[in-house]
């Protein structure tokens, strides 16, 4: 369920305070610049995507907030700053949405005050009420809504703070003319720190209520998690009990509406999960009770692409195992469940048909009403739920690779020339659609390479320099280095040469890495192995350059143990950090180039 963005939605009657409540929420979630901003796009792909995403976000935000009378004026606006504008002139006009004009005057005195707030400006809001220090606990607005109610709604911490030291307890606990508290605001936007720093100083505000909810139930029904659990901690047990009206009950209904679960939700999933296996048993024997021709007429084959489009190889292999015919049902671009698993990048799906046997060669050998191909249906760009789960642009163009290159090994070698209704042959979809992922990659790859070059870099002056200055320095009438029979020397000459040559191999990986011409084929083994090659020697390079560096405090420091360990602790962090960072990176593009692929070539027969 959808949930409430500010107290009340807009009726004709609440404007002043819901374009305060909207306000606020637009900025908290960065989306008022496009209110504020020109409708004027730039040109850049990127920039518009970006500016269409905000606008849809606010416009949503903006018609879930009005009441249906409201939104019957904006219903056609397709602008959040057009639904702005619209709203703001309709409820101008209106006499209903201002005080009238006897209290518009009363009010005006405090207008230097409410824009200091609204502002941000404490220092202001420190002079005004140093000038006015009865201000502090009048109604400032027609409202009657407190300076404190106008600085939690701005989610101002610091003038709340100010405010609530110089209010006193009674003067906390008022209401505006909708029986709200200042703490009711808070519970509103969720503002956790604003909440502590007025019940620090009563505790009876966490029951009070507004309009019959309590300051927990608000933050609940907002979806602020952190908040409800705030208040609920604070909030008396005793007046959530059923003897003591419906509050309890309104808090387990808010927390459902809001999907605050605990437990009960892990154990509902669990639950969901036993009930499913449950329903696939007695599904697939219902598939198998019902005739051939009935099968499309009983949505069957909708709920079979459906779970081939999600990847539930489970409730696929139960109902091809029900019903055999289902092995070659089209749906209605005559696309069967191959070209369906191809498709959306199912590689669960896609691998039973390794056990088919001939029955496979019926499936490998279709195409649909456009003379699409499989090949085709694997050269163009996978969803984007699929590729988000894959790190960086350079990993998602590898596996988009490794997805052509597994169809085209399977489908019939004529396909590759093959051309579709538009005329247009596999390869060239595939470059076609892939453009911009191979540049994405292309400046993921290099922004990595340039990155490590330049610690590498760094690491072969500081290992060359070593070498030639060793700890201790050298016999005068020999040359040779004074410690040159200790171990601790003979580990410092060993781990320098380590990290020297380390260094210099992981820079010159990068700089092939740099230099390469990236083409398609590149991204799906030589450029993954450079920089596997060049994040391995790094990471060799940097923690021999650190067991030299150890070794060298141990020559130096001999017999100050309780120097030396410390310093090798602290000279271990560098090396620890890099795993942590890196050493993921690392394993996940060993893995993906050589690993075991995620195709299941030896899949155990299911049928």
């Amino acid at each position: 369920m959808a949930t409430k963005i500010v107290l009340q939605d807009l009726d004709g009657n609440n404007y002043a305070d819901w374009r305060i409540w909207m306000k606020n929420y637009l900025l908290a979630n960065d989306l008022w610049d496009v209110i504020e901003a020109d409708e004027k796009l730039g040109q850049d792909e990127a920039e518009l995507k970006a500016w269409t995403r905000k606008n849809a976000a606010a416009l949503h935000a903006i018609h879930v907030s009005c009441s249906l009378e409201a939104f019957s004026h904006i219903r056609e606006t397709d602008s959040a700053k057009s639904c702005w504008e619209t709203l703001a002139i309709m409820n101008e006009v209106k006499p209903a949405v201002r005080p009238p004009a006897t209290l518009v005057d009363a009010y005006a005195q405090f207008h230097p005050l409410r824009e200091a707030i609204e502002k941000g400006n404490l220092n202001s809001v420190k002079t005004f009420l140093h000038l006015h220090p009865d201000t502090v606990h009048r109604k400032v607005s027609g409202f009657g809504e407190t300076a404190l109610h106008l600085a939690t709604k701005a989610g101002n911490i610091k003038i709340v703070e100010f405010l609530v030291e110089l209010m006193s307890v009674e003067e906390l606990q008022a209401v505006n003319e909708y029986s709200a508290t200042a703490l009711i605001f808070a519970a509103v936007i969720g503002a956790t720190r604003i909440a502590e720093c007025m019940v620090r100083k009563t505790m009876k505000l966490v029951t009070t209520a507004a309009d019959g909810d309590l300051p927990v139930i608000v933050a609940c029904n907002n979806g602020h998690k952190e908040t409800t659990r705030f208040l609920y901690s604070l909030t008396p047990f005793e007046i959530l009990l059923e003897d003591n009206g419906v509050f309890g009950s309104l808090l387990l209904h808010a927390s459902i509406y809001s999907e605050m679960f605990g437990l009960k939700q892990i154990y509902d999933r669990k639950l969901r999960h036993t009930y499913a296996l449950k329903i696939l048993e007695l599904m697939a024997k219902h598939v198998s009770s019902i005739d051939d021709t009935k099968l499309n007429e009983k949505y069957i084959y909708n709920a079979f692409f459906k779970a081939i489009r999600h990847g539930v190889v489970e409730v696929v292999v139960e109902m091809i195992r029900a019903n055999y015919i289902l092995l070659s049902v089209v749906n209605r671009n005559s696309r069967d469940m191959l070209m369906h698993a191809i498709k959306y990048r199912q590689e669960k799906v896609f691998s039973l048909i390794y056990v088919l046997g001939s029955r496979k060669q019926l499936l490998i050998s279709g195409s649909d009403d456009f003379e699409n191909t499989i090949l085709h249906m694997a050269a163009r760009l996978a969803p984007p739920d699929r590729l988000a789960g894959i790190s960086g642009a350079a990993l998602q163009m590898q596996r988009e690779l490794q997805w052509y290159k597994e169809v085209e090994s399977i489908s019939i070698p004529s396909y590759k020339e093959y051309t579709n209704k538009n005329n247009e042959q596999a390869s060239e979809i595939f470059s076609k659609s892939h453009k911009e992922l191979i540049k994405d990659g292309e400046k993921w790859m290099k922004e990595t390479a340039t990155s490590c070059t330049v610690v590498g870099a760094l690491i072969i002056t500081i290992m060359f320099t070593t070498a030639f200055t060793v700890p201790g320095g050298n016999v005068q009438e020999t040359g040779f280095p004074m410690f040159a029979h200790e171990k601790s020397f003979m580990i410092f000459i060993i781990s320098d040469a380590v990290s020297l040559f380390a260094s210099s191999t992981s820079v010159l990986m990068f700089l092939g890495v740099l230099t390469s011409r990236y083409s398609e084929d590149d991204f799906l083994k030589s450029l993954p192995t450079k920089l596997i090659i060049g994040l391995s020697t790094l990471f060799i390079s940097i923690a021999a350059m650190m067991v030299a560096f150890c070794a060298t405090l141990m020559i130096m420091l001999e017999g100050e143990l309780r120097l030396v360990f410390p310093i090798i602790f602290l000279a271990s962090i560098p090396v620890t950090l890099f795993i942590l960072l890196q050493f993921p990176l690392l394993v996940e593009i060993f893995i993906s180039t050589y690993g075991p692929g995620i195709f299941d070539r030896k899949m155990k027969p299911w049928y």
